[in-house]
């Protein structure tokens, strides 16, 4: 049943169809007729002999057939005696090979063996497939050394560096010790990316946000840092104006590498550029997009896309556009502060279109608005038996991409995520971190918290206030899905053992043995000082988990134990990132340390002027 439930959501992507089954199929009739003539002239004692059951083992099928392991419904057969191909899978860039399906680029041998170099280019992996179209993930053996190995590989280069960070996480996320590496000569183009999650506290966050990812990266030693600019690869926000910075570096006829920690949105970004101007119009249908998911670590190899060049007629034709747009985004400014006037108007989105650039001639374009094909259309005849002659047609063939068709562009690399040890997301599991990633805007959770009080941000963090001058107050931003607890810190290892791998804590999630696999929580101890009560003091970062923002009256002190599993991802941000908690803060809710929230993004479908960047 589980076999049939599989194959009913799981039918088969274009790539895995376009196999040479009349190859597949002529063998198999060659078999059933060798089979068959076989049974026909035997013998009846040779028939005789297959009641002894020794004579089973002397079966012998034709070697080009035999299957060299054991079959599974779901993953397919190895079959070690195949080389793996020089052909990189065009969804993760790991070789495509059918020896091992716990190695990168596996597929299928019933499929590899009967794929043309051509159809190969075009292939994904068996595990690219299931992440694209079951939503499951498979596991594979990479070291990170073969990560440290493969960046290295930039220091050489002429070449630009961007560095896609998680604003969500921005200490976990920035690679450790990136400049010994890629070295120091590289220019470093700095990309806050996921912006669209985080909750505007004033019209001017996005600018205080800059400034912190600013900080975080000298302070984790970068150097040569050109531009620091925020995007969402998901919603489109800040990609125009990447693109015309990542443009001006072009005179440098230099080649371009995105860099960054697994699950920092690369692939997504990769994406992004790949479908924009920035990509050689010629190839951009033709590239097949970076697999994405939720899971770290998509990316196994290098994949690639050429970059256009920006002639003074395409750039021209390009700012033209870029300027039609803003006039109509002026003109849909006006429409929402009539909306605003609306008291149920509260929604808002950190979102901007991406669009294209028409870099058509004139003369192109009206063959293409009289609805003149391009190509060419195929005709012949074909020679019937008694000699005459049928008229046949054949569209064009599909185009194919070839990357030595761009021998003389420059390319943008997406490059295998960083993985780093000091991040909680590489403990959990693919279901765990379904939980625990968040798709839209964080919603943060305000709360208070006194002396000898206990907070629980899922099983994940521990917050204990061991001493204050007085009560606190919290704003936990983390994914919806997040349960959050306070207790009596005298009680909190009894809530903590008994629903640790349950829903009331959620992540982790599993039995006994699933816990023990998740390292035992260790504490760290961190002193706040307050500024005033209606500003947040310091964050504290929790890694994937998110952070806690912490406020207290001037001149107080609270002295904070926290927990995480292995001491990992803790470190204490001033100033903090989003330090408007008021706005956030809803009315107390009766009986509880909590108070309601308002909703996301309210602050700026209220406010009278603009969002500022």
């Amino acid at each position: 049943m589980a076999r049939q439930s599989h194959e009913q959501n799981c039918t088969p992507s274009a790539d895995f169809k376009k196999l040479d089954f009349d190859r597949l199929n002529s063998s198999l009739g060659n078999l059933h007729s060798a089979w068959e003539s076989s049974s026909l002239h035997c013998s009846d004692n040779e028939i005789s002999s297959f009641d002894n059951i020794d004579a089973i083992e002397s079966i012998i099928f034709p070697s080009d057939l035999e299957l060299t392991a054991k079959p599974s419904p779901i993953l397919g057969t190895e079959d070690p005696n195949i080389p793996p191909s020089n052909v990189p899978c065009v969804g993760c860039g790991a070789l495509l090979q059918c020896q091992h399906n716990t190695f990168p680029g596996f597929m299928p041998s019933e499929y590899f063996k009967n794929l043309s170099v051509k159809e190969m280019k075009i292939s994904i992996c068996q595990r690219c497939y299931y992440i694209r179209h079951c939503g499951a993930f498979m596991e594979v053996s990479s070291e990170p050394e073969e990560y440290k190995t493969i960046i290295s590989k930039i220091r050489p280069t002429r070449s630009v560096v961007i560095l896609v960070v998680d604003v969500m996480d921005m200490k976990g996320s920035i690679v450790p010790n990136l400049m010994d590496y890629v070295g120091k000569n590289h220019p470093l183009v700095v990309i806050g990316n996921k912006a669209d999650l985080l909750s505007p506290d004033s019209p001017e966050y996005l600018i205080h946000i800059k400034e912190q990812l600013k900080l975080a990266c000298y302070e984790a030693g970068l150097s040569n840092i050109h531009n620091v600019s925020l995007t969402s690869a998901k919603t489109g926000f800040g990609i125009e104006r990447l693109i015309s910075i990542l443009f001006s570096f072009y005179k440098r006829r230099v080649d371009m590498y995105i860099v960054g920690s697994a699950n920092a949105g690369k692939s997504s970004l990769f994406n992004a550029l790949l479908a924009s101007d920035f990509c050689k119009s010629s190839a951009r249908n033709l590239i097949e997009r970076a697999t994405v998911s939720v899971w770290p670590g998509t990316t196994l190899n290098l994949l690639k896309f050429p970059i256009m060049r920006p002639s003074h007629r395409v750039f021209a034709l390009r700012q033209i556009r870029l300027s039609q747009e803003q006039a109509q985004k002026k003109m849909e400014k006006k429409l929402e502060r009539s909306k605003k006037a609306n008291k149920n108007y509260t929604s808002w989105e950190l979102q901007e279109d991406v669009h294209l650039t028409d870099v058509r001639k004139d003369y192109t374009r009206d063959l293409d608005e009289k609805g003149a094909a391009w190509g060419q259309k195929i005709s012949g005849y074909r020679s019937r038996g008694d000699g005459s002659l049928v008229h046949e047609s054949r569209p064009p063939a599909p185009e194919t991409y070839d990357a030595d068709e761009y021998g003389q562009s420059y390319w943008v690399f997406d490059t295998p995520g960083v993985i780093n040890s000091d991040q909680i997301l590489h403990l959990l599991t693919p279901k765990e971190m379904t939980y625990l990633t968040p798709t839209t805007m964080l919603v943060p959770r305000c709360l208070k918290l006194k002396p000898q009080e206990t907070l629980f941000v899922s099983g994940l963090c521990r917050v204990d206030c061991r001493k204050s001058d007085g009560d606190l107050i919290l704003s936990v931003h983390s994914g919806p899905n997040i349960p959050i607890h306070v207790v009596p810190t005298f009680e909190a290892d009894e809530f903590y053992q008994r629903y640790i791998g349950t829903e009331i804590l959620g992540v982790p999630i599993g039995d006994s043995k699933r816990l023990s696999e998740v390292p035992s929580m260790v504490a760290k101890e961190f002193t706040v000082v307050g500024e005033n009560d209606q500003t947040a003091a310091a964050d504290i970062q929790l890694s994937s988990v998110g952070w806690i923002s912490l406020a207290l009256r001037k001149e107080q002190s609270a002295l904070l134990q926290v927990y995480t599993p292995g001491r990992k991802g803790m470190h204490l941000r001033q100033p903090a990132l989003m330090p408007h908690y008021m706005q956030f803060k809803g009315k107390r809710i009766k009986g509880t340390a909590f108070y309601r929230t308002k909703p996301p993004g309210w602050v700026m479908s209220k406010a009278k002027r603009g969002l500022t960047y």
